[in-house]
């Protein structure tokens, strides 16, 4: 599964791939359940929040929490998830979740590069490695600039039938990676561009304020690569 940032990097993001589940993290090895897919960490009911606030590898997460959404601080940054439903016995999604983690740039062991963008190369590398994504299907990473800062994306789809966008900008002071894994069930694809300026409102990372404006840099609308099904082949009978 790839939610859950790395998959699963979000069944585990950006675990499989924002998405679905990711797991726990060893030395230099990203999780696959919270890293870059979906993140689905477990999850306990608690109070409405109004906002939430924690610290991960010295960067200080602030977020506003939409109506009628909740908020758990996961291993690696914070998780909001909507109420009206977290995920399904067989691995699909029943709503959007957002995912907000980071990770030390030094934590990749990336190939060099003659790329610039350490976001991009550190989302091409994972999107080349199947330990991070499953087999899931991924999109060719796509770099930008925002406010001078290197930023990037991906999009996967999972054999569970999620969908995930992760956003990965990296911090300069401290040199931090990042990542915002969205996920959703498939047939709301076009509600994760539509509720990202509502996620993102509010969201300061250091005192630095990650507003609307970072949509921008993605495409409209969102193209998400299909998953391919492979089937076994029938058996010969007499």
């Amino acid at each position: 599964m790839v939610h859950g940032l790395w998959i699963r990097l979000i069944g585990t993001v950006i675990c499989a791939g924002i998405g679905i589940v990711l797991a726990g993290c060893q030395g230099t090895a990203v999780s696959t359940q919270e890293s870059v897919l979906i993140a689905t960490p477990t999850f306990t009911a608690s109070p409405l929040q109004t906002s939430i606030q924690t610290e991960v590898t010295d960067v200080r997460i602030s977020m506003e929490v939409p109506a009628g959404w909740r908020s758990q601080q996961a291993r690696y940054g914070v998780l909001l998830i909507e109420k009206s439903g977290y995920y399904h016995p067989d691995n699909k999604l029943s709503g959007i979740q957002m995912y907000v983690f980071v990770r030390a740039v030094d934590d990749f062991s990336i190939p060099a590069s003659t790329n610039p963008n350490d976001a991009w190369n550190i989302l091409d590398h994972i999107a080349s490695v199947p330990g991070y994504i499953g087999d899931a299907a991924v999109s060719r990473p796509k770099g930008f600039k925002w406010h001078g800062i290197d930023g990037a994306y991906y999009m996967l789809t999972d054999s569970h039938h999620n969908l995930s966008l992760v956003v990965a900008l990296i911090l300069p002071q401290p040199k931090r990676l990042v990542a915002f894994n969205i996920s959703c069930p498939q047939e709301r694809a076009a509600d994760i561009r539509a509720v990202l300026p509502d996620l993102l409102m509010g969201l300061t990372l250091n005192d630095m304020t990650i507003d609307s404006s970072l949509v921008e840099a993605l495409p409209d609308p969102l193209e998400f690569p299909a998953y391919e099904y492979t089937y076994p082949e029938p058996t010969a009978t007499s």
